[in-house]
Parts: structure tokens; C-alpha cells; sequence
């Protein structure tokens, strides 16, 4: 594993011109957004394995006046100059013939086009890049796919996407799928507690290769997954503080920067615990 690699492609990430895919005036030709456009390209440069972009058709959404992150649905299909996209990007890092296989996942679209978005979910995106590149040409017994969702933010469509091709066998006999959610600091491991209505091999697997604290955990795409009978587990990190914080109140200040213009590289991004969790990824496998 590159050391740093995680930490300094979120330093790039976190500067590129977040702007929300809903904004005709910020299209690409591509119809996807630069975010998209940026993990296509570090994916390429750094050979990380068989890519597939996954389009599926956006909804053509207005902001309204309130708030950055209230839409209404408009009738109007003409609205956006150029034809718009979600995309799931799906990566086989380690191409093998096995037919057994587990998807580390992490969502990256965004809820706040004003903020880096370095917790919610850049950190993800990048902890998932040097999880690849570690992997890269090693000899394991299973398929492992990188897949970076659309839409965690705006209702799970992304995985609701996903869950229908695992469903279907794109992925063959998938085992479960690791979900990374806020994984810019800390060293503490945190896992999503609800919504579990069967057992899952993942949870008890993770509770082996580590120290879990259950926390409650707003929707994320583990939710959309379950709910169509896929094994798959929410996991974080947290500082020793932010974890008190949530033993506590249920919350922490980490958290509450979510969605945010706080929640930035300076703020919360660090080298070494970025490495020591990718590191840990590499247990599930």
C-alpha cells in the first residue's frame, strides 16, 4: 500500500469544483460531473483493474429558493442543456475467475455543492482508491469490487441500482458489502445498528477482525441494500472524542459538519489514520 495515498488524492478531491449535477449551467458534454469525471481518472492512473460505468437516467430536479438541499420535481424534460446521468462506477481490482465475490463500497455524489464534503464522502472515495491499489495484482481467493454509488444523498438510487445487479449475478455470488461512510479520522470503528432483519455474516465477521461500537446511523445506501436481501454493513472511524461524544449524546462534532461548509480537508482529514483503516479493509477479504 502506497503510504499516504488515500490522504493526498483527498487533498486534490476536496478541491475540485463541487457543483451540484442538478445545475444546467455546470453540465459537461459527458453528462457527468466533474466529482464522476475525477474517480474515472484516478482509477485509469492507477491501473486499477476492469471499470464499468454504470448510467442509469437523473431526474430533472430544480433547487428552490429555501435551501440548498430542497428540490422539486419539474415536468419540464428540457430543462438541462446537456443529458444528465447518475452513475455507479464498478471496478474489478482483482479480476479472478472465483465465484465468490465482496463490494467495499462508498456513495459520492454529494449533499452541498458550497462544502469539500471531506467526511460525507470524499474520505470514502479515496480510503476505497488505495484499497484497490493495494490489492493490486495480489493472488486472493475471492473477487473484490470497488464500486462508488450515485445518489446515498438523495435517496439511495445508487444502490438501489447496485442491489438489483448483484441481484441479477452481474457480480456473481456476492458475500457482502462493506459500506464506508465518514472515514476521514480516528481510530475508533463504528458500525450501523438497525435495520438488520437477518443474520449477517459481514457484522460477524467485522466483530472478529475488530473492535465495533454499535452507533445509530442516519439512511445510507446499507439500508437500500438490506432492504433488498444483500448482507451489508455501515462501518466509520472515530477519535477517541467524537466517540465519547457519541456514547453520550448519540452524536458527535464530526458529524454535525456533514453537509456542511465545515466539513472540509483542513478540518478533518489525517495521513495516518486514513492508512490504518484501508489497512484494516484488507482484513475482510
Amino acid at each position: 500500500m502506497k503510504k499516504h495515498l488515500s490522504y493526498n488524492l483527498l487533498k486534490d478531491f476536496c478541491k475540485k469544483e463541487n457543483w451540484n449535477k442538478h445545475s444546467s449551467s455546470k453540465g459537461t458534454t459527458s453528462g457527468l460531473t466533474k466529482r464522476s469525471m475525477w474517480i474515472i481518472e484516478q482509477i485509469k492512473n492507477l491501473g486499477l483493474g476492469s471499470m464499468n460505468v454504470h448510467k442509469f437516467e437523473a431526474p430533472t430536479y430544480i433547487p428552490t429558493k429555501r435551501t440548498y438541499s430542497s428540490f422539486e420535481l419539474r415536468t419540464d424534460r428540457n430543462y438541462t442543456s446537456v443529458p444528465l446521468h447518475y452513475i455507479n462506477i464498478e471496478v474489478n481490482v482483482t479480476n479472478t475467475n472465483h465465484d465468490n465475490t465482496i463490494i467495499y463500497l462508498a456513495h459520492h455524489d454529494i449533499n452541498n455543492p458550497n462544502s469539500e464534503n471531506c467526511q460525507d464522502n470524499s474520505a470514502s472515495v479515496c480510503n476505497l482508491l488505495s484499497l484497490a491499489e493495494s490489492l493490486r495484482g495480489k493472488n486472493v481467493n475471492k473477487n473484490v469490487y470497488v464500486v462508488f454509488t450515485d445518489c446515498e444523498e438523495f435517496g439511495g438510487k445508487g444502490a438501489k441500482e447496485l442491489a438489483n445487479r448483484i441481484n441479477e449475478g452481474v457480480f456473481g455470488n456476492v458475500e457482502y458489502v462493506v459500506n464506508l461512510e465518514l472515514t476521514a479520522n480516528g481510530r475508533n470503528l463504528w458500525n450501523d445498528s438497525e435495520n438488520f432483519v437477518t443474520k449477517s455474516t459481514l457484522l460477524e465477521k467485522l466483530n472478529v477482525e475488530g473492535e465495533f461500537t454499535s452507533v445509530k446511523t442516519p439512511f445510507n445506501d446499507s439500508v437500500r441494500l438490506r432492504g433488498n436481501n444483500i448482507d451489508s454493513v455501515c462501518i466509520g472511524i472515530l477519535d477517541d472524542k467524537n466517540l465519547k461524544q457519541v456514547g453520550e449524546k448519540g452524536y458527535c462534532s464530526t458529524w454535525a459538519m456533514c453537509h456542511k461548509v465545515e466539513d472540509t480537508f483542513d478540518n478533518n482529514a489525517n495521513a495516518d489514520d486514513m492508512d490504518n483503516f484501508v489497512e484494516f479493509l484488507q482484513k475482510l477479504i
